[in-house]
């Protein structure tokens, strides 16, 4: 059953990894109201216990294991121990992760953030969706209507109520020797 489980949150951040849309990031890794985690942190930690480090700003280590094709501004730090994965998004100083990073050691600077997606927040992207009306390109508003009912599918396959999404807005890092 953790197996299960354990896949389906590797395909729901996988999902998300390479999305352009972000999601809610009310908050940025150089906001000063934002907690500092003075220890470093390991891919295994934060996903043990995510919901500890929202809105805090870590240091992330982990074995860089891809790198958006297409933009650079996502990878992906995952632990050599348990395969456990967290996405981070290019934000700050970082403008894009080159994609020779990619089976690099690395400690990223940034902010955890956490997106929740129910029925609720589904809704509201419809409503959103809905009064921009004209100004709205065609081909865009198909493509996240598209992504509304893909969602709503997942949504429905997993028997929960809502899926939970974790990343660092990350705003610097370098390799680890």
């Amino acid at each position: 059953m953790k197996s299960i489980k354990f896949l389906f949150f590797v395909l729901l951040s996988l999902f998300f990894a390479c999305n352009e849309k972000s999601g809610n990031n009310s908050a940025s890794a150089e906001n000063t109201d934002a907690e500092v985690v003075e220890t470093v942190v390991l891919v295994d930690d934060l996903m043990q216990d995510p919901d500890a480090y929202v809105g805090k700003v870590i240091e992330l280590e982990g074995l860089v294991t891809h790198v958006c094709k297409h933009s650079g501004k996502r990878l992906h730090l995952t632990s050599a121990a348990t395969n456990k994965m967290v996405r981070v998004e290019a934000t700050g100083e970082i403008n894009q992760f080159e994609r020779e990073l990619e089976g690099s050691d690395v400690r990223i600077k940034g902010l955890v953030q956490k997106q929740v997606i129910d029925e609720d927040y589904l809704a509201k992207w419809e409503n959103e969706m809905a009064t921009k009306g004209e100004d709205h390109d065609h081909s865009e508003g198909e493509e996240e209507s598209e992504q509304i009912n893909n969602m709503r599918k997942r949504l429905a396959e997993s028997g929960q109520d809502q899926l939970v999404s974790y990343w660092v807005d990350g705003t610097s890092f370098f390799e680890v020797n």
